[in-house]
């Protein structure tokens, strides 16, 4: 995606790097699926406490709906379907009546309470560690900020058999899109915003992101020695820096997702879920 980076270094240097930090991402995401044949995304997290998935308002609303929804946690055929009960929606900030739901805010926390369930998971994925987690480092020399926005899209999904073991066999993309994107950060009350200009239908982007709302927005913080030499690059650990819940219409290959901040994350949804029992 040559349009999309511009860095100091040769990008190809870089993509090594990248394409093992997105799969330590892809270790993290959530992959919801709903009765209704809908999809959610989201990001399996540790804070305060307490195991759940960080996702969007409007997403948790939607798993309220049904008595179970099902996780997709593996690359090989399986089926986890779980009772709503649960988990716990708590909701961090809902979208206002009459608003638009672009503007927000709109973001959730579903906490995890079930021993079993967990232990379950955790032979699949990680939690990420949001209270440990540092904030990104970077080096001159690895500039512009390197994104990756992770979910499944809905277009992604694949029917591959009617009866698999008496019951559908579904494919899903859990997918990683990475670039430096350009991006614009807000402020509004106790909530930020951020919005990332994406490719949309090129250089293996979904043409609609429909599906990947709740997914995580990640920083991939690079590092390299002081001397610049390229043979010392490599990745930290990459940074939930956002939680996205929004797209802009289609516009020239592009689209605009916007989402939650890193001051969202770390201040009013971690502070909602320290008053929690």
């Amino acid at each position: 995606m040559p349009g999309f980076v511009k860095t100091a270094l040769k990008f190809d240097l870089l993509t090594p790097h990248i394409a093992s930090a997105s799969m330590v991402i892809k270790d993290y995401t959530a992959i919801l699926i709903f009765e209704d044949g809908r999809i959610g995304s989201g990001t399996f997290v540790n804070t305060c406490g307490m195991d759940g998935i960080s996702t969007a308002w409007h997403v948790g609303q939607h798993l309220l709906k049904f008595p179970e929804f099902g996780l997709c946690v593996a690359d090989y055929p399986h089926g986890l379907w779980i009772s709503s009960e649960l988990v716990e929606h708590v909701i961090i900030g809902a979208v206002p009546k009459d608003s638009v739901p672009e503007n927000g805010p709109d973001l959730s926390f579903l906490i995890i309470r079930d021993a079993g369930l967990l232990a379950k998971l955790r032979t699949e994925k990680s939690f990420y560690p949001l209270d440990s987690a540092p904030r990104p480092p970077f080096h001159p020399l690895l500039n512009p900020r390197i994104w990756g926005v992770a979910g499944s899209p809905y277009e992604s999904l694949k029917r591959l058999q009617e009866n698999y073991h008496g019951g559908p066999l579904t494919k899903l993309t859990n997918f990683v899109g990475t670039g430096c994107f350009p991006f614009q950060t807000i402020q509004e009350g106790d909530f930020d915003y951020l919005k990332l200009t994406m490719p949309s239908g090129e250089y293996g982007f979904p043409d609609d992101y429909d599906g990947m709302s709740g997914g995580g927005i990640w920083l991939m913080p690079m590092e390299i020695d002081p001397s610049g030499d390229p043979r010392t690059i490599g990745h930290r650990p990459p940074v939930l820096a956002g939680i996205e819940f929004s797209q802009s219409g289609w516009k020239n290959g592009e689209r605009i997702l916007t989402g939650h901040g890193l001051d969202s994350i770390l201040g009013p949804l971690r502070e909602t879920l320290k008053r929690r029992p």
